[in-house]
């Protein structure tokens, strides 16, 4: 009688156990694997969406404008709002940065734009919203189509360049322009300097924080010169060239405290 070779009981408990462990470290490895080409790709959508986002603002701003002639709709409004310590700003201004999708209408490449942040409670994150108008008219701050541009916010923060010194909030209107229907005053909202009347500021800061994958904001900054601001950094440049000369003692520091777009070569640099 031959005798039959075979596993023991033992033999296949300790096989079984050895196989589930490899193919738990393998599945370990297969997930981690997944969660991190999860959390790249929801990391580059952030990004590129933030950067998208703007790059668009800065287009609007470049083209941004205020005429100075009284019966102009034209404005440049912005105000400096905080919710949980966090700054979500709100700007209104026009701009030639209208483009016309539709090849049969025929229309002005001027616009009302806006942005503007909003809460939406279903999904409890906040958004930034840009609003256009193609009519500039007297409510300049109003009309138009809205659409989201950023979902999930962390900040929305600009500030502006007067030709001296950065500034969080900024308004050109004449003061008549800021009277309730009845004819009161009005309370305005922040000091209203001479440089902001009739006028577009020289640059704008922007800076945008949108919630990461892991819930920490990713933050993007770029400052915008406006080609159409009546703020002449040019010649605030020389003015201060001239004082230096004078014996006024000027530095190059003091020059880029004067002129936020200053190169080396007293060139300008654009957005970016």
């Amino acid at each position: 009688m031959t005798k039959r070779s075979g596993f023991t009981l033992l033999e296949v408990l300790v096989a079984t156990a050895v196989t589930a462990m490899i193919l738990s470290i393998v599945y370990s490895s297969f997930a981690r694997t997944v969660e991190s080409k999860e959390y790249v790709e929801l990391g580059n959508e952030a990004y590129h969406r933030a950067r998208w986002a703007l790059d668009k603002i800065a287009t609007d701003l470049a083209s941004a404008y205020v005429h100075r002639s009284n019966n102009s709709n034209s404005i440049f409004y912005a105000v400096s709002h905080d919710i949980s310590g966090m700054p979500m700003d709100e700007m209104h201004f026009t701009s030639f940065a209208h483009v016309s999708h539709n090849p049969l209408l025929v229309s002005s490449d001027q616009c009302e734009v806006g942005y503007k942040i909003a809460w939406i409670s279903e999904l409890e994150r906040f958004q930034l919203w840009r609003r256009e108008d193609p009519t500039v008219d007297v409510d300049n701050m109003q009309g138009g189509e809205e659409f989201m541009i950023v979902d999930d916010l962390a900040a929305f923060n600009v500030r502006f360049w007067d030709g001296f010194s950065w500034r969080d909030n900024w308004d050109s209107r004449p003061f008549d322009m800021v009277m309730s229907e009845d004819g009161s005053e009005q309370q305005m909202e922040f000091e209203q300097t001479d440089e902001m009347l009739k006028a577009s500021p020289a640059a704008v800061e922007v800076s945008i924080a949108v919630n990461g994958p892991d819930g920490r904001p990713i933050i993007f900054t770029s400052k915008v010169k406006i080609e159409m601001s009546t703020i002449n950094l040019k010649a605030l440049d020389e003015e201060e060239d001239e004082e230096g000369s004078s014996g006024s003692g000027s530095s190059s520091t003091d020059n880029e405290k004067k002129n936020p777009f200053a190169s080396p070569t007293g060139g300008y640099v654009g957005a970016g």
